[in-house]
């Protein structure tokens, strides 16, 4: 009777991981994707309207899920350069139309007719630098690029730790044990579990429904004083919370208050143990994507992008009351005038790694003072102003340092 309960178990066992293992197979046809952070693209051929309190504009992506037009991965041989352009939600141009874009406006700027460059833009809302070197090396390349262009947002630094450490940011995709097994065995099944358990625990899926009653829930799963979480619902507009829950408003901005309000401290000023161990990360990061590039004789170079309070005085207007400093984010004054740490150490790094780089802070606080509206109050993506502005610094830098050797300008005056 044990050998044939034995035999049972030891069967029963058997059809399950097969039938596992079929589970899995039928997701890789359908499409699902093997890598857990592929969740950070587009659906192919997407053609929507996003629609923001602020702005509204179409979203269109290729057939590989990116805004950019499609094109064959395979170079042209004459006279034809490629840039891959790398970064989050700036790059991909939240709020503006694709045609607006800086990549767009650069491509315009440095084309001629028979010699075209192309700026691919790989840009994803939502990615760090983690995903920024996955999406290089499983996308970008395939591209034949001469050149990357890697931008950097003034958050990326915060957005390092996924988790509580740089090191379990190393370890992210190294898993042990028997996650490891799994994900080896079952890779499409494991990512869509992964994907399903990340976007549960993102508070950015609260931005529908009863929006403070669901972030004062998880603030107090999170230990938050009940007196802090009153202060917050009675800081933030109702205008804007009723456009979070439509969705027509980045709730993250809202909630950052009370679940993290040092998040910029934390990014710009780096004035943590924690915030050390991100920057050590994110410098490991960037030399190995460096290194990688080199090796495969592409030519790199490295933008910081600001935030809008590093640039835009009215961001600090207290009568104005910006979303960030409504919802209890600490907000420095010195940030408009000053070098961060973040900056500085970024400045220093690409130094030493003797890598082309380019701050954009000084050249947007000068647009910014003469020209104004390069970036939406609220949201805090560039206009179509702001993207002007950076193609031009962009271009100009490239023209003037002689980056990306075989690219030639054409009218950089007009980015």
């Amino acid at each position: 009777m044990r050998k044939n309960k034995a035999g049972y178990l030891a069967l029963s066992a058997v059809l399950y991981i097969l039938f596992i293992f079929s589970v899995d197979f039928l997701l890789g046809i359908m499409g699902f994707p093997a890598e857990s952070f592929a969740q950070l693209r587009y659906k192919p051929n997407e053609d929507r309207l996003i629609k923001n309190i602020e702005f509204s504009y179409r979203l269109v992506t290729n057939q590989e899920g990116f805004r950019y037009r499609d094109i064959p991965f395979k170079k042209p041989k004459k006279n034809h350069y490629r840039i891959v352009v790398m970064g989050d939600s700036f790059v991909e141009g939240t709020g503006v139309d694709g045609k607006d874009v800086f990549t767009s406006r650069l491509e315009q700027m440095f084309s001629k007719d028979g010699s075209p460059v192309e700026f691919i833009n790989l840009g994803v809302a939502g990615a760090d630098p983690l995903v920024y070197e996955k999406l290089l090396f499983s996308e970008g390349i395939r591209y034949e690029p001469d050149g990357v262009l890697i931008c950097l947002y003034a958050n990326d630094l915060f957005g390092m730790s996924g988790a509580d450490s740089a090191a379990q940011v190393a370890l992210k995709e190294k898993l042990a044990g028997p996650q490891k097994l799994v994900r080896q065995l079952w890779p499409h099944l494991y990512a869509l579990i992964k994907r399903a358990y990340v976007a549960y625990k993102n508070p950015a899926r609260l931005q529908t429904g009863d929006f403070k009653t669901r972030i004062a829930q998880i603030a107090r799963e999170n230990k938050i004083p009940e007196l802090k979480i009153k202060q917050w619902k009675a800081r933030i507009s109702d205008e804007l919370v009723e456009a979070a829950e439509r969705g027509e408003f980045n709730g993250s901005i809202l909630y950052s208050g009370l679940l993290r309000p040092d998040y910029w401290a934390t990014s710009l000023d780096i004035n943590t143990p924690l915030a050390e161990e991100k920057w050590r990360a994110m410098q490991s990061l960037l030399n190995r994507m460096i290194q990688e590039l080199r090796r495969r004789g592409m030519e790199a170079a490295v933008v910081y992008i600001p935030v809008q309070f590093q640039y835009d005085a009215s961001a600090h207007d207290p009568v104005k009351q910006n979303p960030w400093v409504q919802s209890g984010v600490e907000i420095k004054k010195q940030w408009l005038t000053e070098e961060s740490r973040l900056q500085a150490r970024l400045r220093g790094w690409a130094k030493s790694a003797e890598v082309p780089f380019l701050d954009l802070t000084d050249g947007l606080r000068t647009e910014q003072a003469r020209r104004g509206n390069l970036v939406w109050p609220l949201d805090g993506h560039w206009t179509a102003e702001g993207h002007q502005a950076a193609a031009k610094a962009i271009g100009t830098w490239i023209q003037t340092r002689h980056l990306f050797h075989r690219a030639e300008t054409k009218r950089v005056n007009q980015a």
